[in-house]
């Protein structure tokens, strides 16, 4: 399914200075990695049941991914949450947005006793970094990589499927080059926490209810020029939003970044991992096509894929992200 890969490193090659044998090597040492525990597959049961779990499902059983399931997990679920902490939190305890989020994040994982210390790194390789906190520092890390190589002289951020802001706030902290920024999601509550956290720390974003398959004009108009960049959101949709894919062509960014979990790429090998993770995909009806459409628009001229590198970090092991960026020719 991904046999085009060879011609299109040769895209990152070209066109960006970034090999295929340094890539993971840089960001590794950027993560800070070396100091932490690997772990071998078959010690996965001592650290998840999630292995077991993928195995024994039964995928004909799934509820189907749609809009609706998406509001009642994030909207109603997880972003009220958030929303509740914000609204009890005394923000001036905090000096920036970055450290609020990751203290309203940990009270979360740690009042729902989810706690998960494991990562995978680099496709295949399985590491414990020990704590939740760690894990949670190493996916920041991990994006402000990959948007410090390809920021070059954008001057506006864009976030598609922002959630409650977290990403978009940490990146403008870390990247104060961008005068603009502006973010959209399909939840209220998850726009109406960027709108408060962003009041409050005086960070400019503004911020949209949107929906992938049915974008927001306002928040596309905000995408000419800017680094637009989404992060586990393309996942949510079993089929690819070709509307808003269409619609980010037509307003000419300077890059489109996407931080998701590929499925295609699963099919790279057969090793037990990736089969493992072909099923959690099923079993959780994400997406199945992001690749093979953006893989299609290159071979029609409409875009140009400038980077194409799977798995290469993941907070849950059983679904990591690849980096794959583009651009309209």
């Amino acid at each position: 399914m991904v046999k085009q890969r060879s011609e299109i490193d040769k895209n990152i090659n070209s066109a960006m200075g970034i090999t295929m044998d340094n890539l993971c090597e840089e960001l590794f040492t950027f993560m800070r990695l070396d100091c932490y525990k690997e772990v071998a597959l078959e010690e996965l049961p001592y650290y998840t049941n999630w292995a077991e779990r993928i195995v024994n499902a039964d995928c004909s059983l799934n509820v189907k991914r749609n809009n609706e399931k998406v509001l009642a997990e994030y909207d109603i679920d997880k972003w009220e949450k958030v929303l509740d902490l914000l609204q009890n939190t005394y923000f001036s305890n905090f000096s920036n947005a970055t450290d609020l989020f990751f203290y309203v994040h940990l009270s979360i994982m740690k009042s729902s006793k989810l706690v998960n210390t494991l990562i995978s790194f680099a496709d295949d390789h399985i590491i414990d970094v020990e704590t939740d906190e760690n894990r949670e520092k190493c996916q920041y890390r991990f994006r402000s990589f990959f948007i410090k190589k390809f920021k070059q002289d954008a001057e506006v951020l864009v976030e598609l499927g922002s959630g409650v802001g977290r990403n978009m706030f940490a990146l403008l902290q870390e990247f104060p080059q961008f005068s603009a920024a502006a973010c959209g999601d399909l939840s209220p509550t998850g726009v109406k926490c960027t709108q408060i956290v962003s009041e409050y720390f005086n960070t400019k974003v503004d911020a949209y209810v949107h929906d992938h398959y049915d974008p927001n004009p306002s928040l596309m108009g905000k995408c000419k020029d800017a680094l637009v960049f989404t992060c586990q959101t393309i996942e949510q949709l079993p089929k690819v939003p070709e509307k808003l894919i269409q619609s980010l062509i037509l307003a000419r960014p300077h890059m489109v970044v996407h931080f998701e979990p590929v499925y295609e790429h699963a099919f790279i090998n057969n090793r037990l991992l990736n089969l493992l993770r072909r099923k959690y995909t099923q079993i959780k009806d994400y997406n199945i096509d992001l690749f093979t459409y953006l893989l299609d628009l290159e071979k029609s001229k409409e875009i140009r894929i400038v980077c194409n590198e799977p798995h290469v970090y993941g907070n849950n092991i059983f679904n990591p992200l690849s980096v794959i960026v583009w651009k309209p020719c």
